[in-house]
């Protein structure tokens, strides 16, 4: 029985995947993608809060990338695989590989707990933002977005102004 987390993945095109962190795709990520991700071993909750979507995708096909041009797949092809479920389980791959990477193996049951408890408040700061926004009445949006509007206005630049002569200045 193995005891590292799963980092294994399947694209809509079901081709299985297997995110592995090593120090080469840290500096790969580093150079790349100017992304740190020893950063998520110092602080986790923040390093999941600020790494975006698009950041993840970008970081697992650097820890696949090899293994893709091996197997004939580019960029794009990868990329126009993963939507929906293959998203989904491609996130767990990663966050799994990172813990793999960071964590000796009797320290991976205490990574894991981390992991999933952190996940566990983010998913319940998304509900509550969620629900938030579905509890905004139709008066309060448009309060909200005249607000932006207004705010948006004053913010611009007034271009309305005399604009300064041109011509000899005093010496």
């Amino acid at each position: 029985m193995s005891t590292f987390l799963d980092s294994t993945f399947q694209d809509q095109a079901q081709r299985k995947w297997t995110v592995r962190f090593d120090g080469r795709t840290m500096r790969l990520i580093q150079e790349e993608l100017g992304k740190n991700i020893c950063d998520a071993f110092a602080d986790p909750q923040q390093f999941m809060e600020a790494v975006t979507p698009a950041e993840v995708i970008a970081m697992v096909w650097l820890a696949i990338r090899d293994d893709a041009r091996q197997r004939q797949v580019d960029e794009d092809s990868f990329l126009a695989q993963m939507w929906g479920e293959s998203l989904l389980k491609m996130n767990d791959a990663f966050w799994g590989a990172l813990v793999n990477f960071s964590q000796p193996p009797e320290m991976l049951s205490p990574a894991k707990n981390l992991l999933e408890k952190t996940t566990r408040v983010l998913d319940k700061r998304r509900a509550a933002k969620i629900a938030e926004l579905e509890a905004l009445t139709e008066e309060q949006i448009e309060q909200l977005l005249e607000g932006s509007f207004t705010a948006s206005s004053t913010n611009s630049a007034d271009t309305s102004g005399p604009t300064p002569k041109r011509g000899r200045t005093a010496k």
